[in-house]
């Protein structure tokens, strides 16, 4: 199951054109493997009944020699018949000799001729002679021991005599007087056999295609050699394959790959003790199953590869419009709806093309109306933000203003007319000696003292002068004293690189922006340090950073989420940063402190440009 989805999953990363050639070419693999399989069923069934005609070939050469052979006998038994009528040896002798020349000359025999007739008696005695050997010679001697007298016709083989040169065979035939001997010789030659035997071209040229034949005897010594060397009288290379074959006295066949590999037929010649090797050098039985393969293999691969190129061009035909219309449709996906959908197709492809352009043009209208209630709903937004802004920067600055006034009617009318109570306290106390009268003042004048020292707080809280008298810097400094006072937190401030004249909105917003950093330092931060850097980047935007070593916090995503977490604060600050055109950005984690950087234009009226909602 695994595998199967393995190749699933794999299928379904490749083309539509790959998946099809895939198909295609596992059903090419079928169907040609089943051509290999029928091909080779039918070259080997070739093969089987091109072995079949060999080893009919040698049973028929075979059927010709034992013919031959017979023939022999029946012309010696009728030419000696009457050997013994005659009394003289001269009579006899002629007639022997004229036995052997109506053999040699009437009869044609293609694999041996007749070269003498001896007779021998019931004794082993020479009484006739007739042919090419001497009487008396060794060779007498040889087929006198080896003769046996027989009421009937034998066919000895050469292996009974092997002092007779280029002995064929022996043929024994009984007569009234003993036992006529006829010693045949083997006609080898070194040239494939006459063109009329089975399997042969006359037109082909020699040694071409045509057979080899070994004729051997029991011993596996060769008797007759046609188509090779001079082997006769040697023991064959085939003389254990013909024992192979011929057990049982049947013929059979083999293939045999001595030198070059070629088929083998034995097949045992009758009535003689004989056997007949047939072969070729170049062989047909070979050769034409390997032709015959060879052109199965060549139509199979030109086949396959020519299907294969069909298939390819057909299914580039099909697939090329759905790549293209798949190509038009992922642009659509991606937005382009102004890029009309084309493709050139005759069939389903086509009337898929025609409804996606069709989709195309009701969407890019769709997209056009909702681009328009989008740009009329972000007009109105926009408005309604810049209302807001509007008021939001009217109502922190009558804010301020009021602080301002409060902070200075405190400071101016308060303040002073407690300065002139504790001044007037201190008069009666000069000038009181009683006990309790002093005791009274002195109460009285510590309230006033604390009172002054109330207002001035506030008053400071509320607008400090040193913002409006020194300036922004100086503004800062004051906030970390106050902070060091107040906490006993080690708050540092640099502002090495700050102008000198800064925008009193900007320097407004800044000094809020630090006094509520600080506020939320003193009472959620835990912090030891702060600093407080103020830096000009390039000509334009001033840069103040607070940076504690606090607990730190997560910073809400959100400002709804500000909202839902208390962090009051850090909203005003992001206002207060926004309305001067700038940003702010708070970064803190739990452990590790936090920072707030507030980026500002020199000039109010600009703004920063958009670096994502970082802030």
């Amino acid at each position: 199951m695994a595998i199967a989805r393995l190749a699933t999953s794999k299928l379904g990363l490749m083309g539509l054109q790959g998946r099809i050639m895939l198909y295609v070419s596992a059903g090419l693999v079928v169907m040609f493997v089943a051509w290999g399989v029928i091909s080779a069923r039918g070259i080997s069934r070739i093969s089987e009944v091109l072995l079949e005609e060999r080893v009919t070939a040698a049973e028929a050469i075979a059927a010709i020699i034992a013919f031959d052979l017979q023939h022999v006998v029946i012309d010696v038994t009728e030419d000696l018949e009457k050997l013994d009528e005659f009394e003289t040896y001269a009579e006899r002798h002629a007639t022997l000799v004229g036995a052997l020349e109506h053999l040699r000359d009437n009869d044609e025999f293609v694999f041996f001729r007749p070269t003498q007739i001896v007779v021998l008696d019931s004794n082993g005695v020479e009484i006739l002679n007739a042919g090419e050997l001497e009487t008396g010679s060794v060779a007498w001697i040889e087929v006198n021991d080896n003769a046996v007298a027989t009421p009937e016709v034998e066919i000895l083989p050469p292996s009974l005599f092997p002092s007779l040169p280029g002995a064929f065979a022996v043929v024994a035939v009984p007569l009234h007087l003993g036992t006529a001997f006829v010693i045949t010789e083997g006609i080898h030659s070194d040239q494939p056999i006459p063109s009329f035997l089975p399997g042969t071209n006359p037109d082909a040229p020699p040694s071409s295609g045509k057979y080899q034949i070994e004729v051997l005897d029991a011993v596996g010594r060769v008797a007759l050699q046609i188509g090779k060397g001079e082997l006769a009288g040697k023991v064959s290379e085939h003389s254990l394959i013909v024992s192979r074959l011929t057990t049982g006295g049947t013929a059979g066949a083999e293939r045999h790959s001595l030198g070059k590999d070629h088929i083998v037929a034995a097949a045992p010649i009758p009535g003689t003790g004989l056997f007949l090797v047939l072969e070729q050098e170049g062989d047909q039985a070979l050769s034409v199953p390997a032709k015959i393969q060879v052109l199965f293999i060549v139509i199979g691969a030109v086949g396959f590869v020519v299907a294969l190129v069909m298939a390819w061009l057909t299914t580039r035909r099909v697939v090329r419009p759905t790549l293209e219309l798949a190509a038009a449709m992922e642009r659509i996906a991606n937005g382009d709806l102004e890029s009309p959908v084309r493709v050139k197709a005759q069939d389903e492809i086509a009337s898929l093309t025609q409804n996606v352009e069709s989709m195309r043009i009701r969407l890019a209208g769709a997209l056009g109306e909702l681009e328009s209630s989008n740009e009329e709903l972000g007009r109105r937004v926009q408005q309604r933000t810049d209302r807001l802004t509007q008021a939001l920067r009217q109502t922190i600055s009558a804010q301020e203003g009021e602080r301002q006034r409060v902070s200075r009617e405190l400071h101016d009318d308060v303040a002073q007319q407690l300065i002139v109570l504790t001044r007037t306290l201190d008069e009666f106390r000069s000038n009181s000696s009683i006990p309790e009268h002093l005791s009274a003042i002195d109460s009285v004048g510590g309230l006033a003292r604390e009172a002054l020292a109330t207002i001035r707080r506030v008053s400071s809280d509320l607008r400090p002068s040193v913002l409006d008298d020194l300036g922004l810097v100086a503004s800062l400094n004051w906030v970390a004293a106050e902070a060091r006072e107040g906490t006993g937190v080690q708050v540092s401030v640099i502002a090495t690189n700050a102008p000198r004249n800064i925008n009193p909105d900007t320097s407004l917003a800044l000094f809020r922006i630090a006094q509520e950093a600080m506020h939320n330092v003193e009472r959620h931060s835990e912090a030891r340090t702060v600093v407080i850097q103020l830096d000009r980047v390039g000509d334009e935007y001033l840069r103040l950073t607070i940076q504690d070593d606090g607990s730190g916090f997560a910073v809400p995503e959100s400002m709804r989420d500000m909202v839902q977490s208390g962090h009051l604060g850090l909203i005003g600050m992001r206002e207060r940063a926004d309305l001067i055109g700038g940003r702010a950005t708070i970064e803190s984690k739990p452990g590790e402190g936090t920072t707030v950087c507030v980026d500002a234009p020199l000039d109010p009226v600009g703004a920063l440009p958009s670096v994502g909602d970082g802030r």
